[in-house]
């Protein structure tokens, strides 16, 4: 098999984050040639449709079966956008900077009407990661200020509503985050959804940097500063109120942002699991297992396989070497995810 890139694997809770790497980015090592899958995708009958994004940047929508794929947009961005998807898997929402024009824009695709909208739109710089609220209905994301915008009036956290894209801007309440000293935000959902948590670093000139900290809640539609503290090591800081801590919501990643050692099947009937040798198994409740396949450790990729979901509830989707296979575990038969198909930049359904 020829290895298509590096990826650099990070630890976080339940699942390992993929960072992929082009070809010579770092030398990996000699590439492997092992017995890949004979069966067709089409053979499958997999009836979820698959949703990339292309080297080119262009949304598509793919027919596993039929193996026909349909552009849903090409907004000529720059590089791959960043992505985030909803709790209830309704909604993507991407951003990415134009090729063209300076700006950066953000979209929002919806699966069941399969329609993007525009939802938000500000100079190239600067821009926050939209993230949703934990109910599916909101997504917030905090815009910084950079010195290149035209005015720093847009500065600030931002909240629309996923059904109407009514929009609120709630500002920015650092007191130290200036236009002529801009700092940069952080913004993540409580765990219960009621409010925004903020961390801002301020660079006040002839001062040390500052790192406050705030919530916005939702009913009162105010700020309010609580206590945090950042951890070396943790992805975000800590936020208290009173010396309580207060929960962050851990948001659902892409499928393909993420890799798993152990994952269930959506009605428990089939258990995918790698242990400490990088064997990848799928067990059944019964207790009989299949192996699938097997991975290793590689000094510059980390752990070369790993576990992105079930498609239909019955498929494994899983990686090794950073190609992506589709595994039944009712008749034993593989294929690859994208046959004949240069691998897309982000894939997810």
């Amino acid at each position: 098999m020829n290895k298509l890139g590096c990826g650099l694997l990070l630890i976080i809770p339940g699942a390992l984050a993929l960072i992929t790497l082009r070809p010579g980015d770092f030398p990996c090592g000699p590439d492997d040639e092992t017995a890949r899958p004979t069966a067709s995708l089409s053979s499958l009958r997999i009836k979820t449709p698959m949703l990339t994004f292309d080297h080119r940047g262009r949304l598509l929508k793919g027919d596993l079966v039929s193996g026909e794929w349909t552009e849903i947009s090409n907004h000529r961005f720059s590089y791959t956008p960043s992505i985030s998807s909803s709790a209830d898997g309704r909604w993507i929402s991407y951003s990415g900077e134009l090729k063209e024009g300076d700006s950066r824009q953000y979209w929002l695709y919806d699966k069941q009407t399969g329609r993007d909208r525009l939802y938000h739109q500000h100079s190239a710089w600067g821009g926050g990661i939209p993230e949703f609220s934990p109910d599916s209905k909101s997504i917030m994301l905090f815009a910084d200020y950079d010195k290149r915008w035209p005015s720093p009036d847009g500065a600030g956290l931002y909240l629309f509503d996923a059904e109407t894209l009514r929009s609120s801007f709630l500002g920015n309440p650092s007191t130290v985050m200036t236009p002529e000293h801009p700092g940069f935000g952080f913004a993540a959902w409580a765990n219960d959804g009621s409010e925004i948590l903020l961390t801002l670093r301020g660079f006040p000139p002839g001062a040390e940097p500052t790192r406050e900290h705030f919530a916005y809640r939702l009913a009162e539609k105010r700020y309010e500063p609580i206590e945090g503290e950042f951890v070396k090591g943790e992805f975000g800081d800590r936020f208290f109120r009173g010396g309580s801590r207060i929960e962050v919501y851990e948001r659902p990643y892409i499928q393909s942002e993420v890799l798993y050692h152990k994952l269930a099947s959506p009605d428990g009937r089939w258990i995918a699991t790698i242990d400490r040798k990088h064997v990848l198994t799928v067990k059944t409740k019964d207790g009989s297992s299949r192996k699938v396949d097997m991975g290793r450790y590689d000094h510059c990729m980390g752990v070369t396989i790993g576990i992105h979901g079930w498609l239909d509830g019955r498929y494994l989707v899983y990686s090794n070497e950073e190609v992506p296979y589709v595994f039944d575990p009712l008749t034993g038969r593989e294929a690859f995810l994208f046959q004949g198909q240069k691998l897309p930049d982000a894939f997810f359904w």
